[in-house]
């Protein structure tokens, strides 16, 4: 099964048939350079344990405090999940809102998600309702942001520990634990798992009649690679064989859609570096900074490394996607 399937680059659409790997090797697209899959060690099994240590490190960053703040003398401890309530009590709803949907419950049903799915596919078994599950984690992926919540932990420990002495304890270790595991699993696209499922012999694998009057397309969702009317309009919708998801060999109207996100992030960039994003609150009085003026203070507090991070991240990253769109844009 696995000699005879096919799989699509994601970048150029260009087709290939799907084989094992050595260690160490990975498949190259021929026409845009990309790595169109690559050998990994880790077995279905492997998969299943990493989602589970994700699962218990999730637990115990949610039950056991990230730090101790002691002010002359009093002690105080939370954990994520009492930092999320006490900004809700504060009056700061959006915040507390987002804090706590982007870095408690999406990065929960992602695991247990992962979890529904993997176990019954170690056994051999399809999962009830896998198609809908699998479409679901896609959806979820790119708002787990495990990884942002981490930073802007960070970033108040260190803003915390100029005003007051501040210890880490279990929770946080644990968080960049669940950091590490979470990055390992995001590897994990509805794509590759569906992969996974084929090597199990518990999905079916269509392989299209290669001949002339056909183009082909790969879904998004599943990597089931078909064949689409060439008569038909390049723009008209079409949905997978497999799995349903929505399939396009062009998708419509992408060269206007790109412009109207990349003005509009463009619009957002400015407000979001000339506006405070942090208003911090002592006896001494309140200061408010921005993203830069956060920068400078972790550096010339000797949090370099955090600096750096926070630079790069917010201001060097962003910029540098709406560079290259703007660019890719223009040229096309």
């Amino acid at each position: 099964m696995e000699h005879h399937s096919l799989i699509a680059c994601e970048h150029c659409a260009s087709v290939y048939r799907w084989h094992s790997l050595d260690p160490g090797e990975a498949a190259a697209c021929e026409r845009c350079g990309s790595t169109l899959w690559r050998y990994s060690g880790l077995t279905l099994s492997s998969w299943l344990a990493l989602a589970i240590t994700g699962l218990i490190l999730f637990a115990v960053v949610n039950t056991f405090p990230v730090a101790a703040l002691s002010v002359q003398g009093m002690t105080s401890e939370a954990t994520l999940l009492d930092a999320v309530g006490i900004t809700w009590r504060q009056g700061h709803y959006v915040v507390a809102f987002m804090t706590g949907t982007v870095g408690f419950v999406i990065p929960l049903l992602q695991l247990c998600v992962l979890l529904f799915v993997l176990a019954p596919l170690s056994v051999g078994k399809l999962p009830f309702g896998f198609t809908t599950v699998v479409r679901l984690l896609g959806l979820l992926r790119p708002w787990s942001m495990v990884q942002v919540f981490l930073l802007g932990v960070l970033v108040s420990v260190v803003k915390l520990a100029a005003m007051a002495a501040v210890e880490p304890r279990v929770g946080l270790f644990a968080f960049g634990a669940l950091t590490v595991f979470l990055t390992m699993l995001s590897r994990l696209a509805p794509a590759a798992i569906w992969r996974l499922a084929e090597r199990r012999g518990v999905v079916p694998v269509h392989v299209p009649d290669l001949d002339t009057d056909t183009i082909l397309a790969g879904c998004h969702v599943c990597g089931q690679v078909q064949a689409i009317d060439e008569a038909a309009d390049p723009e008209t919708t079409h949905h997978c064989q497999r799995c349903d998801a929505v399939l396009h060999y062009r998708k419509p109207d992408t060269l206007a859609r790109t412009w109207a996100l990349l003005l509009a992030a463009v619009v957002f960039y400015i407000p979001a570096n000339v506006l405070p994003v942090m208003r911090v609150s002592s006896i001494t009085g309140d200061s408010a900074h921005t993203i830069l003026g956060g920068v400078i203070e972790l550096w010339e507090m000797g949090s370099w490394d955090i600096a750096l991070i926070v630079f790069v991240a917010s201001v060097v990253v962003p910029l540098t996607k709406l560079l290259s769109l703007g660019f890719l844009a223009l040229t096309l």
